[in-house]
């Protein structure tokens, strides 16, 4: 009957309206009141949940107070939004991304014990996994973990093996190779980095895409053949 489904209707914009409300008011708190209040909230996900796209419109907003915060950045804040973002919308590929990259990067660089700065490195990474867990068959979570442990912690092998994860998926942008190859021989592993370029040398993967791109890889196949041969004679 329409009644009840304007009823319905009704309760719902409420649930809507308190969700909202205790967001906004929990985001205004102070930081340790905020960890208190959102970071623990089963029960009012459950509210967002029980409505058909509620979480996404909840999301959008407390986006739209990460971007007010950018313009004089508020740490203390954005990353708990982003990190409640996440959770409402665990799909949402560029604010994993971005959580991984101002914890490994920006909230780095703004801090100045070297212990705290190596936690974060690390939040930022297992960040990025719990984003990949939840978003598997896309290649960009896998290419930023590479990144971060190619820049931040220098682990070239496990470097590697996120990019090298990152390849298996056709859409990929081209640098992911490249990143690949790189990895590969800072971590020593000339041959196989040489393959890499070659491989996209044989393919002339999306060489159509980029006027530079068969020079590029061209330069890197003839330097790594000399420094294998150079290797060779020693």
């Amino acid at each position: 009957m329409e009644w009840k489904l304007r009823l319905s209707q009704f309760f719902s914009l409420v649930v809507l309206c308190l969700i909202i409300f205790f967001t906004s008011h929990a985001i205004d708190s102070d930081l340790s009141q905020y960890h208190k209040e959102l970071l623990d909230i089963p029960a009012r996900e459950a509210l967002g949940g029980a409505i058909l796209g509620f979480r996404e419109i909840v999301a959008d907003l407390l986006w739209l107070k990460v971007t007010q915060w950018y313009q004089s950045p508020d740490w203390s804040r954005i990353v708990p939004t982003m990190k409640i973002i996440v959770r409402l919308t665990p799909h949402w590929l560029t604010v994993w991304k971005m959580l991984g990259w101002h914890l490994a990067y920006n909230v780095y660089a703004r801090t100045k014990d070297p212990f705290k700065k190596a936690l974060l490195v690390e939040e930022g990474i297992q960040v990025l996994k719990e984003g990949l867990n939840k978003n598997p068959d896309k290649y960009d979570l896998y290419f930023e973990i590479g990144w971060t442990y190619f820049y931040k912690t220098r682990d070239y092998d496990k470097a590697a093996f996120y990019f090298e994860a990152a390849t298996k998926f056709p859409e990929r942008p081209n640098y992911v190779d490249h990143m690949l190859a790189h990895s590969l021989e800072r971590a020593g592993r000339l041959e196989e980095a040489l393959k890499v370029w070659e491989k996209l040398y044989i393919t002339r993967r999306n060489f159509d895409k980029s006027p530079l791109e068969e020079e590029i890889v061209s330069r890197f196949i003839r330097r790594l053949r000399e420094k294998i041969k150079e290797r060779e004679t020693l």
